[in-house]
């Protein structure tokens, strides 16, 4: 999927979406009858791909959304609240500036030896 992701980007970025709307209705036809492996499949290899290259585009996430079928358009939202749980978690835990100033302390394997043998 990831060649697919590249030539996507050059389409949508061109404005050749003459084919989306059969791409986007067969993804639908196929999510109709799927299994988790084929809904995971699309979700996870053509919809978050879609998702992620949209959030570092102009043209974002529309010209995709409004062709999407009402079965597409469930897994679609349940990718984009992961992705923002996602980015909630990592905005959550990411470093503090002052964290890179502190000294580290780097644990010092020969150092800790000599101390275990010294203390017996």
């Amino acid at each position: 999927m990831a060649a697919n992701r590249e030539q996507l980007e050059q389409l949508v970025a061109n404005g050749v979406t003459v084919e989306f709307p059969n791409l986007f209705s067969t993804v639908e036809a196929l999510l109709r009858n799927a299994d988790s492996e084929i809904e995971d499949l699309i979700a996870v290899g053509l919809f978050e791909e879609i998702q992620n290259i949209a959030s570092h585009r102009d043209f974002g996430a529309a010209p995709f959304r409004q062709l999407l079928g009402p079965r597409s358009l469930v897994v679609w939202d349940e990718v984009d609240a992961g992705m923002k749980r996602v980015a909630a978690w990592e905005a959550r835990n990411k470093p503090r500036w002052w964290q890179f100033w502190r000294r580290r302390r780097v644990f010092n394997a020969k150092q800790a030896l000599e101390q275990v043998e010294s203390r017996t």
